[in-house]
């Protein structure tokens, strides 16, 4: 063997090695991300183990029908589905420190027996919670639905065509419509899909977060990130459409589910506590009150909680202090006001 074909021989190996260890390290501690599939109307959702670290630090797993484990076992009083993006599938924070979890919890401290499922997937919006009302009322059941939402719910989200679900808009009112072609469960960036067999080679190669990671640098970032995009052309037109999509959006939603409970978890800059809301924000209090639906609005209780503590309930030690996700006190603080909320719901049913 040659000296030339001896030193290639060893860099495969060596790499070989390299990747075998870089595998092994970020399954377990860096990044590794669940296995995507699609329910029958083409919605995305994950089973399996998945590692996060660069917002906050996690490892957590979906069960087989998605839900974040831990998933409650047996017959309950109450069954409770949570519903949202990014923020309900709390991707930052251990099992322990979700809001859904805790708020099971301290409701169980009171003596009330509740079982909580939490359905949240990053990029979620009121579009495919009301596009899957059927799903969950068919196999989960539920009897009180928790919908999470914030600001670029009722703005980008609302334009975004390239969604399973979207809304069309004709001046005087909205309609769902689905986009069978655009169902992200169709797997890969777009230019791949169309080489044949690329995306089958995909998904089989989407098992190495060596992969996964190379991917995720290719693709979109969080959906934390939506407020950076531009503004709209003219603000007093989009935000006159806002006015009309949120109460469209509410009945929807309370048509869609039982017992319906809205958190609106804002973004908010803490050290301007004098910034306005906004539209969707400020209007969401009166639009719950005239539907009925309670409502748990946390920038009042997120900024008051700063002021007496000086710890921020939003951002984690490797990100921005105040920025991006809620983290484990902002989880907290938002489980203390939804379960009063639903201990004061189910006992006004009573």
């Amino acid at each position: 063997m040659t000296s030339f074909a001896r030193a290639t021989c060893t860099f495969i190996l060596a790499a070989l090695v390299a990747a075998v260890a870089w595998e092994v390290v970020s399954r377990n501690f860096l990044f590794y991300s669940a296995e995507p599939k699609a329910f029958p109307d083409g919605s995305q959702y994950y089973t399996g183990r998945s590692v996060r670290w660069k917002e906050g630090y996690s490892r957590l797993e979906f069960d087989k029908d998605g839900y974040r484990k831990p998933v409650p076992k047996g017959q309950h009083a109450h069954k409770v589905l949570c519903i949202g993006d990014s923020f309900t599938q709390g991707a930052q924070v251990g099992d322990d420190d979700v809001y859904v979890r805790q708020s099971e919890e301290l409701l169980k401290k009171v003596g009330v027996d509740a079982a909580f499922y939490n359905a949240g997937g990053a990029g979620l919006s009121p579009t495919a919670y009301i596009g899957l009302g059927p799903h969950y009322s068919d196999t989960l059941h539920p009897d009180t639905v928790v919908v999470q939402v914030n600001e670029p719910d009722f703005r980008e989200d609302r334009r975004d065509m390239t969604r399973v679900y979207a809304v069309k808009d004709d001046g005087t009112n909205f309609t769902l419509v689905k986009n069978k072609a655009n169902a992200s469960g169709v797997f890969g960036p777009k230019a791949l899909r169309k080489i044949p067999g690329a995306v089958s080679i995909m998904h089989l190669a989407n098992k190495s977060s060596l992969f996964q990671t190379m991917l995720a640098n290719t693709t979109k970032g969080d959906p934390v990130d939506r407020k950076k995009k531009k503004k709209s052309a003219d603000k007093n037109q989009e935000d006159a459409i806002v006015r009309r999509y949120v109460p469209w959006a509410v009945t929807e939603l309370k048509k869609a589910y039982p017992n319906l409970v809205i958190v609106f978890i804002p973004g908010m800059d803490y050290f301007k506590p004098n910034d306005k809301a906004d539209v969707a924000e400020a209007i969401m209090p009166e639009v719950c009150r005239e539907q009925r639906v309670p409502l748990v609005s946390m920038r009042s209780v997120y900024l008051d909680y700063f002021h007496q503590t000086g710890v921020l309930p939003h951002g984690f030690p490797n990100t921005t202090p105040g920025t991006g996700h809620i983290n484990a006190i902002g989880h907290r603080l938002l489980a203390e006001q939804l379960s009063k909320t639903l201990e004061e719901l189910w006992a006004g049913s009573k």
